[in-house]
């Protein structure tokens, strides 16, 4: 096929990741795309267009929604399921430890030396945590990002080349989310409302990195696009967002929940000698497994709705720059 037989999505002329080290170049629409208008996005505009998006690439969403949500949702309950159990077994031994008369600070002596010789391990599991958010979520939060800005101009690249460009996008942005978690939790130190705001403000930093190439640079850019307003806007979408999702979260645990509390009242056992036995059985087991994958394949559901809104939000504010 002769390059101006392909469609304007294939050809290769295009890049819609590159950057000249200047402010964000928003490219016009073509008619193909679902468009911003000429107008700053208001907050139901923000919303329509986040559900548009949302419909033009469901498929694929859908498919990482799943796919990560079930390899996320595992790897936590075997981290869990592991931490749980050394922690119940050592409160067995602490069962089994009789102090002299007298002297009952040397159990909690003892418990508290045998936490410390588990917190290695513990550590060492939760950075293998760290590293899969490294290589799994954070390439499909890019991923989400760069085909939401596709569906909005319409020039849709092929899912190789974007799926390229996502994990080249990937350093850059892994450190500057590193920073920006060291300066939200100084905000929430400080106060919870400076916190939330940077929360907010720094959300757009998968934006920056994929659309804008920035990396620490992300930050300024985050600031620059940034009103009290539009600060406002953002929260009410991320609130609305959430609480859609975390009413649809409760409803899908609810029968997971309930399985273990029944299973605890109807074991005899969960309240005698053995209710430690049953509680590594309950907290270890294929119910526990199964609400942990639920709640994260509906966190990932919340991760794409946020990330797609997010680049609805940051396109529309970088087009109107002197709007504070």
């Amino acid at each position: 096929m002769a390059e101006n037989d392909r469609p304007d999505w294939e050809k290769r002329s295009f890049n819609p990741y590159s950057s000249n080290g200047a402010s964000v170049t928003v490219a016009a629409p073509e008619a193909a795309g679902i468009g911003l208008g000429e107008h700053e996005l208001n907050f139901s505009e923000i919303l329509s267009r986040t559900m548009q998006v949302l419909r033009y690439s469901w498929r694929e969403f859908a498919a990482g929604i799943v796919a990560i949500g079930l390899v996320v949702g595992i790897a936590y309950w075997l981290v869990f399921r592991t931490i749980m159990a050394e922690f119940f077994q050592l409160l067995e031994q602490m069962k089994e430890f009789q102090p002299e008369p007298g002297r009952d600070e040397e159990g909690l002596q003892l418990f508290l030396e045998k936490i410390g010789a588990a917190m290695l391990p513990w550590a060492s599991y939760l950075a293998a945590l760290l590293l899969l958010y490294a290589i799994v979520v954070a390439p499909f939060m890019l991923f989400v990002t760069a085909r939401s800005d596709q569906a909005l101009n319409g020039r849709r690249l092929p899912l190789m080349e974007t799926v390229q460009a996502c994990f080249l996008a990937l350093p850059r942005y892994l450190v500057v989310r590193l920073a920006a978690s060291m300066l939200t939790s100084l905000g929430f130190l400080l106060c919870i409302f400076p916190g939330a705001a940077l929360m907010v403000i720094l959300g757009f930093l998968p934006q920056t990195a994929m659309l804008a190439q920035r990396g620490l640079g992300g930050i300024g850019e985050c600031f620059r696009i940034m009103s009290f307003s539009r600060v406002v806007k953002a929260f009410g979408v991320y609130l609305v967002v959430y609480a859609i999702v975390y009413s649809i979260s409760t409803v899908l645990t609810m029968p997971f929940t309930f399985l273990m509390t029944a299973s605890m009242s109807a074991n005899p056992a969960s309240a005698g000698p053995n209710s430690l036995a049953t509680l590594i059985q309950l907290f270890t087991g294929p119910t526990m497994m199964g609400m942990l994958i639920v709640t994260y394949v509906v966190q990932q559901a919340m991760f794409v709705v946020f990330e797609t809104g997010a680049t609805v939000m940051y396109r529309s504010f970088s087009q109107h720059p002197g709007r504070r």
